[in-house]
């Protein structure tokens, strides 16, 4: 599958005081899980806003996210006195009745990808959103579905396109149900160039015994897309790095683990937003209603993920 070139926000960035991030010209590498740390777990002030379950950062570096059953764009902000909402929630228009929203990702900066999941079990596909943003909102245009029979995939209720990224208008999908086999567990992803709309599948190796796949953030690299990943579950959290290539997909990717996410956060909440973010940091954000509401809205600076040669 050709990749379309893409500069831009995927390079490394920096969190400045508006929120907003820059990027540096070196390259960076995976750093060994023992160097990294915490840098800063933020309650966020979002006041009627529960669920958050998927983030993504424009072409400006700002940092979104959307909640899994309230039909709004959060403009977040990290830095000041008052961590939450940047500006006003952007109304999302055009949901189907049913769909969770549980994943975000910019194609273009005028252009959303809104990955989702119902509560049908054995459904037979679950829908990439497409959305314009204008004129202070965000209307549902169009959908890419992935036909879970087309792989040989069954899939369980509430467990849907967790995970959602996108760079140079190419867009990768992970599914939260895991896939068992002798050889070990795994997650489906799945990925498409927006152009020719048809996705191609592989399977990456999951590292515990109970994880799933909850969030993913990806960037262009000089021969395909760098990945990295939130595999969680009750107890257990795992930061994954990995690398698709461009052309044909091999059968199975192989996944670093980066962080072990769950020996550094105290008292480990739900985890269901990662991005990419500046001076070897990765922000993620917490779901915080599993069946109610289990504590407050927050981000999670993790630091030390990227060595700079």
């Amino acid at each position: 599958m050709r990749m379309a070139a893409f500069r831009g926000w995927w390079g490394l960035v920096v969190v400045g005081a508006c929120g907003r991030v820059e990027a540096p010209v070196a390259p960076v590498q995976a750093q060994a899980s023992a160097r990294v740390t915490v840098a800063q777990r933020l309650t966020l002030s979002l006041p009627g806003t529960a669920g958050v379950s998927g983030s993504a950062v424009d072409a400006q570096g700002r940092l979104f996210a959307v909640a899994e059953r309230q039909a709004f764009l959060l403009p977040l902000k990290l830095a000041g006195v008052s961590p939450g909402l940047a500006e006003a929630k952007v109304p999302i228009v055009g949901i189907p009745e049913g769909f969770d929203t549980e994943s975000l990702a910019f194609v273009r900066p005028d252009l959303l990808a809104i990955g989702t999941e119902t509560w049908e079990e054995g459904r037979s596909e679950d829908a990439v959103l497409l959305a314009s943003l204008a004129l202070g909102r965000v209307t549902v245009t169009d959908r890419l579905s992935i036909h879970y029979a087309d792989f040989g995939l069954d899939v369980e209720d509430n467990q849907g396109l967790e995970g959602l990224c996108s760079a140079g208008e190419t867009l990768v999908a992970a599914l939260e149900t895991p896939l068992e086999s002798p050889r070990g567990r795994f997650a489906a992803l799945f990925r498409a160039a927006l152009a020719e709309r048809l996705w191609q599948v592989t399977r990456l190796r999951l590292t515990t015994s109970t994880g799933k796949i909850s969030a993913l953030d990806c960037r262009a690299d000089a021969d395909g897309l760098q990945v990295i990943a939130i595999e969680r579950h009750y107890g257990v959290a795992k930061l994954l790095l990995f690398h698709l290539p461009t052309g044909a997909l091999p059968s199975e990717v192989e996944p670093q683990v980066v962080a072990d996410l769950d020996a550094l956060i105290d008292e480990l909440p739900n985890l269901e937003g990662v991005t990419f973010a500046g001076a070897g940091q990765v922000v993620l954000l917490v779901d915080n209603d599993s069946g109610g509401i289990t504590g407050p809205n927050e981000a999670i600076v993790v630091q030390g993920v990227w060595n700079a040669p």
